[in-house]
């Protein structure tokens, strides 16, 4: 995904002194920036929900497996541990799907606008989607 990202940092800055609106440019470079955040905030979060998921499974198991009654106390604790990983991460997923569904709207709106304003886009298009 990075390089993805660089790749496109790169060609969208390439056409950036094409057109005297840079709209279309400045939603562009949002988005990616969007994007790389988002994979910095949300894959530790997913990586230690799948730790403690896993370390509450096996303290699960243990217990199954020697046949011991575990203490309600131990027991919470683990739960609410898992609950409070659990929870952090789908709840910033689901602010970030949410600020991510609004920055498309205003993608799209920014891209039809631009569209619209700049009929030569269509001329220089091919030299940016045909290009190595």
């Amino acid at each position: 995904m990075t390089n993805l990202a660089e790749e496109s940092l790169i060609k969208t800055d390439l056409y950036k002194s094409d057109f005297v609106d840079t709209s279309l440019n400045d939603i562009n470079m949002e988005f990616i920036n969007f994007m790389i955040k988002q994979n910095e905030k949300l894959l530790p979060l997913y990586q230690q929900y799948i730790t403690v998921s896993e370390d509450f499974q096996k303290f699960k198991s243990k217990f199954l497996e020697e046949n011991n009654s575990i203490k309600v106390e131990d027991y919470n604790k683990e739960v609410q541990r898992y609950n409070d990983t659990k929870n952090k991460f789908f709840n910033t997923l689901t602010e970030n799907q949410i600020a991510k569904a609004e920055l498309l709207k205003r993608w799209y709106v920014t891209n039809s606008n631009f569209l619209k304003n700049n009929i030569e886009f269509e001329d220089l298009y091919e030299k940016f989607t045909n290009s190595n």
